[in-house]
């Protein structure tokens, strides 16, 4: 029944490593500074999101976000406008948006465009790194069909599109159905921790014939 689809991580974890990489070959000359140093941590935060070390997320959000500003300092030099200093750690692609302050001696600040776009990919390597984790969940209504047989323990096997799929330790029978899948999300579309409880909603169940069943269920 174990289903794990990592298609989108590889995707994720290509992109990464290509930038760090492209990054650091664009820097040999200046092998040791800080745009170096991050990308060094994103390819350590890829490689220990496979390793399933659960620091990865720290590696990653740091490589992410100080990316995001860009400061630069200049000064007229001989008529002639001239970077003096600036912070930019943006690994081989740099799209920008900001405000220049000044005219002989100015300073600008700004934004880089293409880490606001990684946001959404770390959510889901923070998601898809729950595969393969035992969870628990414990219908709360006293309607719900699933009441007698709580607590429900889950492999979470796959993530899709913003739900959580996981087989059951126990297969579930109803009528003359019987359930090995569920699926179900968090109530307010948070991440989903495993040290933190958190609300569920649309829990759906799945049974051999691959025919899902809402009917009757807690939502």
């Amino acid at each position: 029944m174990k289903r794990i689809n990592l298609k989108k991580d590889i995707i994720i974890s290509i992109i990464v490593l290509i930038l760090s990489i492209l990054n650091i070959i664009n820097n040999q000359l200046n092998i040791i500074s800080l745009s170096v140093g991050l990308s060094i941590i994103g390819i350590l935060g890829i490689v220990s999101y496979f390793l399933k070390l659960k620091y990865f997320k720290y590696l990653i959000i740091v490589w992410f976000f100080f990316q995001l500003p860009n400061i630069e300092f200049g000064e007229m030099i001989n008529g002639v406008k001239e970077i003096t200093n600036s912070f930019n750690l943006n690994q081989t692609i740099d799209l920008r948006l900001g405000l220049s302050f000044g005219s002989t001696t100015s300073i600008y600040i700004g934004l880089n465009i293409v880490p606001i776009v990684f946001i959404g990919l770390y959510k889901l390597l923070l998601s898809n790194s729950l595969i393969g984790e035992m969870v628990t969940i414990t219908p709360v209504r006293e309607i719900s069909a699933l009441k007698a047989f709580s607590p429900l323990e889950i492999e979470i096997i796959d993530t899709l599109k913003g739900e959580f799929v996981g087989t059951l330790n126990s297969p579930i029978t109803i009528g003359n159905k019987t359930f090995y899948e569920i699926y179900f999300r968090t109530e307010d579309k948070s991440i989903f921790k495993l040290n933190k409880e958190r609300q569920i909603c649309n829990i759906r169940l799945k049974n051999e014939n691959k025919v899902i069943e809402t009917n009757g269920y807690m939502k």
